[in-house]
């Protein structure tokens, strides 16, 4: 097989009810309580977090169901800040021990129970004039087959059309780390995997190297294509400015992740928050200056990375994916050949 160019592309992601359409690659800034502190009330300091970050945020931005149940966020409809569409994770990833990659410890799990009762709380009590795309419940204590997983979804979503769907694949038994069978199963039914707008892969269980998670990925989208099954594929725990192109060469479409909140882009690279703050800023910001006004830039420079993207699909300039464009060229070459001695 001859690969001819890079699989990225962009498309349209039309909420229905509403008419509202955001194009492809979206790269979404998210929100979770896991891996932040409290406050003396007990709720999670994401609430303030919230208030500061995400009032520069129009376009998208992801949240988790498991924090507006539990009030870590405030409700929908009392949001301060409503961007055009609304990403609402399951709640599994704050009852995991899962951690991602922009974490530098391992991030204790939210002790308070979630059941896909709780996420059709949430999903039923979702104001009907805020856009959403809703994830499809997951939890780390519970693994099924992929078939199973797409029927729990189908159930999920049934009667909640008004909103996007999006089935997060997770792998099929507790033992299993990655998601090498439920994709191998997800490719043998690919035409399933069409009942959704959107489909989920989290990064750390694609692979162990960055090779083998971008041909994953690219496996997916090339038998996805080859079914005519437009779905884009998200990535989730991906945000950074290196990894997002990369996966964007494989054929990824969405990416989210909490890098943006923990450290700050500068250059085309990801530096702890003081160390932008002297770099950007000078040496004489305070430190809680310096973390707002993060939070800010950061958003800006993933807007400024989500349009070179568009502007690569269109012209494939390597020039055009900023300062590391020439290791980015070189990784398109390593994964056309590893495709390439698979086919």
């Amino acid at each position: 097989m001859t690969l001819d160019r890079p699989l990225c592309r962009t498309s349209k992601l039309r909420h229905r009810a509403s008419g509202v359409t955001v194009r492809t690659p979206l790269l979404i800034p998210s929100f979770s309580s896991k891996g932040f502190g409290r406050t003396k009330s007990g709720k999670s300091e994401l609430g303030d977090i919230f208030k500061v970050a995400g009032e520069t945020i129009t376009e998208t931005f992801l949240v988790s169901a498991y924090d507006l149940y539990y009030g870590h966020l405030p409700p929908p409809e009392e949001f301060d800040h409503r961007p055009e569409l609304t990403f609402v994770d399951s709640g599994g990833y704050e009852i995991s021990r899962d951690r991602d990659y922009s974490s530098v410890i391992d991030p204790l799990p939210q002790p308070d129970d979630w059941e896909v009762e709780h996420l059709e709380e949430v999903a039923d009590g979702w104001p009907e004039e805020l856009p959403a795309v809703f994830v499809s419940y997951d939890h780390p204590d519970r693994r099924r087959t992929f078939a199973e997983q797409v029927e729990e979804a189908r159930r999920f979503f049934e009667g909640r059309e008004r909103h996007l769907s999006q089935i997060l694949l997770k792998p099929e038994t507790r033992d299993q780390r990655t998601l090498t069978g439920t994709l191998g199963a997800a490719i043998a039914e690919v035409e399933e995997l069409g009942r959704f707008d959107v489909v989920g892969l989290t990064e750390k269980e694609l692979g162990t190297s960055m090779i083998d998670r971008m041909a994953r990925i690219a496996r997916l989208r090339l038998e996805m294509d080859r079914a005519e099954v437009a779905t884009p594929l998200h990535i989730f725990g991906a945000l950074d400015p290196v990894s997002v192109p990369l996966y964007y060469l494989a054929g990824a479409e969405i990416f989210d992740g909490l890098t943006w909140l923990r450290y700050g882009y500068y250059k085309g690279l990801t530096v702890y928050t003081h160390n932008f703050g002297a770099l950007r800023y000078g040496l004489h910001v305070r430190d809680d200056d310096v973390r707002s006004r993060t939070f800010s830039d950061n958003y800006w420079s993933l807007l400024k990375l989500q349009e070179r993207l568009r502007e690569f699909d269109g012209t494939l300039e390597f020039g055009k994916l900023g300062p590391f464009s020439s290791e980015l060229s070189d990784a398109w070459d390593s994964l056309r050949s590893r495709l390439g001695r698979r086919h």
